[in-house]
């Protein structure tokens, strides 16, 4: 019985079976031939990357870029030695490349597929690389991604030419003197807010609790980044947009400090963060990381993150902050545009507004580029034309539209000049708002090393500020130049500790340089990829007296002025230079027997037509901060034995954690 019923149900199986495997044979003849060309084509692209990779292999690891010059160990096939020096910590990238390069330097290096470059050391090699090519070539994975957040028209992604020149001569007319001067009073504004945030905090022993340095009444436990993120993003939003996103107001104090959980993570493994971003801003910070987030190189292959289409979670919340940028930034922008057609006359910067934004600047240079570039723009040299207040010369009162910009526009043309200037306004938050807050943390870091310079920064924001009032002083009450000593603590900061990588340029023509080797020279033919590490060349004797020591007065000296006061100027480096002061102190190692720094020796914020187009903006907010922060507080870090530990994040690199402890000056 046992087998007639297994005999009955195997030979029902076989008959279920049998149109099943007929339905699949037909489907499998029917959908094979559709497939055959992708398979096809996949087998063929996975054997050409296998052949590419053996000789690209056998090339990059038995050939040196340059016969003339040496080149360093771990190359990636494909990529070459970026994804090495991308692994780095910045500091150790002058021992790397002094280590492997000539006497004069020089380095040779793979990029990608089988494209050479090369990096220098010595600060005039690289002045002339900087100052005679303006053009720049990113990797087309790094711009894909860059220009999808950013924009068509990014500035730092545009690789040169006359388009990326006409987009840096309207970005150039944001941060002229005379903007910066009308934005200094927000600025101040918001460091006294961020300040007295601190303040308040310090007087209620907020963000720590028992076993941090921190802990008790008069101080505050936080980490560094955390509140120079909001301070930048705050100075970002009024001063180049006119928006408000709120950080450090007292009312919403409380509220802050309960979302992010303040006195529940203090202590020596982690800091308390007691600021909280709004939702907005959260979507800028999003923003910011995801071009870093999708340009890992282990993302390079992955799908998920390479096509924006895919339905995954991460593309869906990519999306929604993107349209939350997208949105806001066409309501400002808009607003602006309306205004620019309807009353074109500004007032002029001599210190009577300081309401203006750079976005009204950047709209009015837009329309003028759009409806009268540059080409068919008046002559500079006629009398008959009017100055704008963006304009590099001193402005008049007011500014009459030119007759070829419309009253009205098309919805094409306002769209496309929406797009324009917000793809230039988000990449200026990219490009500064990050760097700065990373900058303001290792000042922090530096001057807990260095109390003496806290003291100094103290004693000379009394002097410029006044002593601290319950009122918010005003850009009337004080001259940002006059913060000297905070301006050279700022400068010496990002000397050593640098937000921003490398820096690349093409070569435009033939250059040839000294090997360091008798008379030898190296030619680099035009289309090489040249590669600054300013840490790198910061870190080099050669360009810096005591190069890897925090010594603010290398840029600065006590002088008596003609009212017998004595305060902080910056030295002169020619001058000292022709003088050639040869006493020997009775202490070399002092900061006061440093000699003068060579300004030309400097690229933190990079040299030639290619420079950093927001520095002024990015030394006024810094150097503002410094002296607000240390005439109210002192800070030291909150951990005995800290050790600064970085990290990388798409083109900057900063600090992995930074606790430090604010406490309250009772000068």
């Amino acid at each position: 019985m046992n087998q007639t019923r297994s005999m009955f149900e195997s030979t029902t199986q076989t008959a279920v079976l049998l149109p099943q495997t007929a339905t699949m044979a037909a489907l499998s003849s029917s959908i094979s031939p559709l497939l055959a060309l992708p398979l096809l084509l996949f087998i063929g692209f996975a054997a050409y990357l296998s052949v590419l990779k053996v000789r690209l292999s056998e090339k990059k690891n038995k050939t040196p870029p340059f016969e003339e010059i040496p080149t360093i160990p771990h190359v990636h096939w494909l990529l070459g030695h970026f994804p090495h020096l991308h692994t780095l910590e910045p500091s150790s990238h002058h021992t790397l490349f002094s280590t492997h390069s000539s006497p004069s330097g020089i380095t040779g290096l793979w990029g990608d597929i089988d494209r050479r470059a090369f990096h220098v050391l010595r600060a005039d090699h690289a002045r002339a690389v900087l100052r005679q090519n303006s053009s720049r070539e990113p990797m087309k994975f790094l711009a894909r991604h860059g220009f999808k957040t950013l924009g068509a028209e990014s500035l730092i992604l545009v690789p040169g030419g006359a388009r990326w020149r006409r987009q840096r001569g309207v970005v150039a007319r944001m941060f002229t003197v005379d903007a910066m001067r009308e934005g200094r009073g927000a600025v101040l504004r918001c460091a006294a807010e961020a300040v007295g945030w601190l303040v308040r905090a310090c007087e209620e022993g907020r963000g720590s609790r028992e076993g941090c340095l921190g802990h008790g009444e008069g101080r505050v436990c936080m980490e560094a980044l955390n509140l120079f993120e909001l301070y930048s993003l705050l100075v970002f939003g009024r001063v180049s947009m006119g928006y408000d996103f709120g950080f450090f107001k007292k009312e919403d104090q409380e509220a802050v400090a309960v979302e992010r959980g303040h006195g529940e993570c203090c202590g020596q493994m982690q800091t308390c963060r007691c600021l909280s971003l709004s939702a907005v801003a959260n979507s800028f910070a999003f923003l910011q990381n995801d071009v870093a987030t999708r340009s890992k190189p282990q993302n390079l292959f992955n799908p998920k993150t390479q096509f924006y289409s895919f339905p995954t979670e991460y593309n869906q919340e990519y999306k929604f902050h993107s349209n939350v940028v997208r949105q806001l930034m066409a309501e400002i922008i808009g607003q602006e545009l309306d205004k620019s057609l309807t009353n074109y006359d500004i007032k002029d910067a001599e210190g009577k507004d300081d309401s203006a934004n750079l976005v009204t600047h950047l709209v009015k240079a837009t329309l003028e580029e759009q409806f009268q570039p540059s080409s068919q723009a008046p002559s500079s040299k006629s009398t008959d034309a009017p100055k704008c207040p963006f304009a590099t010369s001193t402005p008049s009162r007011t500014c009459t539209v030119h007759s070829s910009i419309p009253a009205t526009m098309t919805r094409s043309q306002r769209e496309e000049t929406i797009d324009n200037v917000s793809s230039i306004l988000r990449t200026l938050l990219m490009a500064g708002f990050e760097t700065t807050a990373v900058s303001l943390s290792y000042v922090v870091y530096f001057l807990s090393l260095h109390p003496r310079c806290q003291d100094q920064c103290y004693e000379e924001a009394i002097r410029v500020l006044g002593p601290r009032t319950t009122d918010t002083p005003t850009y009337q009450d004080f001259d940002p130049e006059d913060l000297v000593y905070c301006r050279a603590v700022f400068t010496e900061t990002i000397r050593i500790h640098l937000p921003v990588i490398f820096t690349t340029r093409v070569l435009e023509k033939d250059m040839t340089f000294d090997t360091g080797v008798g008379d030898d020279r190296v030619t680099f033919p035009r289309g090489t990829k040249a590669i600054i590490s300013p840490t790198a060349i910061h870190a080099d004797e050669r360009n810096f007296e005591r190069a890897k020591e925090f010594v603010p007065e290398r840029w600065v000296k006590r002088q008596v002025d003609d009212q017998g006061v004595e305060r902080w100027v910056e030295r002169n480096y020619e001058e000292e230079k022709k003088e050639n002061v040869s006493s020997v102190p009775s202490d070399p190692m002092t900061p006061e027997s440093i000699s003068a720094a060579n300004p030309q020796n400097f690229f933190s914020f990079s040299d030639g037509a290619r420079n950093c187009v927001g520095k002024r903006l990015a030394i006024l907010e810094s150097s503002v901060m410094i002296a607000m922060m240390f005439r109210d507080l002192r800070v030291e870090l909150a951990e005995d034995k800290f050790e600064l530990v970085t990290k990388r994040k798409f083109a900057t690199v900063g600090p992995v954690r930074l606790p430090v402890v604010f406490r309250r000056r009772e000068d």
